[in-house]
């Protein structure tokens, strides 16, 4: 279990009680290709969350790119979203890590 649960809310989210510290909150206008939703929650798409984690540096480099390669090895991360990945450093660095064997 992680340390803390990251979620994203929209711009104009209003707490009306303390977050609990459990939590990590990120405020962002998320586009629908960001998200999917699943059982009743919307969930950031797997090359959101890796693009995210990428841009924050928040995990190693060893474990992103487990992450890259676990999600190629199950074919939800196809090269054309890689590739359609922003051109920064998060975007380059997850386009490094998908073509390192």
């Amino acid at each position: 279990m992680p340390a803390k649960l990251h979620l994203t809310v929209h711009h104009n989210f209003r707490k009306s009680i303390p977050i609990p510290p459990l939590l990590k909150l990120y405020h962002a206008d998320l586009e629908k290709r960001d998200w999917a939703e699943q059982q009743g929650y919307r969930l950031t798409t797997p090359i959101k969350t890796l693009f995210n984690l990428a841009e924050t540096r928040q995990i190693s480099d060893d474990l992103l790119k487990q992450a890259v390669t676990e999600g190629r090895k199950k074919g939800i991360l196809p090269r054309h979203l890689i590739e359609s990945l922003p051109k920064n450093k998060a975007g380059d660095l997850l386009k490094k890590l998908y073509d390192e064997k």
